[in-house]
This record gives structure tokens, sequence and C-alpha cells, in this order.
């Protein structure tokens, strides 16, 4: 298992889609916890996912954390977005 968190403590995981659940089996919890799904699709927001509610990505503008681990196979397009939305690039990875 690789360590997929660097210590970070409070993480966002962008991506409700098929890949999320191998991502949240192997965060360390000892180290880090998760403070929710960030999606774009709007019909995955306001659900839950893997036991954690999935948000807007606006909505991570109010929050308070340390990374954002990105999920999805096609993360490209969503540094762009995270970029875009003026979230700082040291804290965006993508977990692929």
């Amino acid at each position: 298992m690789k360590d997929i968190t660097n210590n970070y403590k409070k993480i966002l995981l962008w991506g409700a889609g098929h890949f999320v659940k191998q991502v949240i089996d192997e965060i360390d919890y000892d180290k880090s916890y998760v403070l929710g799904i960030v999606d774009s699709d709007n019909d995955k927001q306001g659900t839950v996912v893997c036991g954690y509610k999935v948000v807007s990505p606006q909505a991570i503008m109010q929050m308070d954390y340390d990374q954002v681990i990105i999920t999805a196979r096609n993360y490209t397009s969503i540094k762009l977005q995270c970029d875009d939305m003026g979230v700082d690039s040291r804290r965006v990875s993508a977990y692929w």
C-alpha cells in the first residue's frame, strides 16, 4: 500500500466515481481523515458515497483542508478546474 496522504491531516477527495473506494481504502486513518468528496456532477452533489457527503467544487472554497486528492483517472481536467478556482496547486495531487 502506498502512502497517498503524505501526512496531510484534512483531506478532500475529488471524484465520486468508480475509483473513489479504492482511494478511501488506502488512506491511513491514524494520520489523516477525509472531510468529504467533491464532484462537479450535480446529480452526485448532496448524496453520500462510501460514507462521505459529496459537495460541489465551489463548497471547498469555504472549507479548511490540507490537500485535495483527485481520485479520477482523467485528473488533468480537474487540476485545471482547481487552478481556475484559485486552489493552490501545491495542495492538489492526483492519486494516479
